[in-house]
């Protein structure tokens, strides 16, 4: 017997989110490509910048949301759907 999954999958605006990111301060930046594309820890980050990593862990939540935010098409929340998967 299959048994089906529901899943939460945001809908979001991946242009606005790339516009936003592009407007982000260049040590934002910095961070969120050590973070998402270098797939450094905090505690890496902070070390290469010589920052605390509490720093470090506040602009990557601050950032985070406010592209979230920016890429989600219904008034700055994000939109969901169920999709079934099999």
């Amino acid at each position: 017997m299959r048994s089906h999954k529901k899943t939460l999958q945001p809908k979001l605006d991946h242009g606005a989110a790339e516009i936003h990111i592009r407007q982000l301060a260049s040590d934002d930046k910095i961070i969120m490509a050590l973070y998402f594309y270098e797939s450094l820890s905090v505690d890496e980050i902070a070390g290469v910048l010589k920052k605390a990593p509490e720093t470090i862990q506040a602009h990557l939540e601050v950032v985070t949301e406010d592209v979230f935010r920016s890429a989600s098409p219904v008034n700055g929340a994000a939109r969901f759907t169920a999709d079934v998967l099999s």
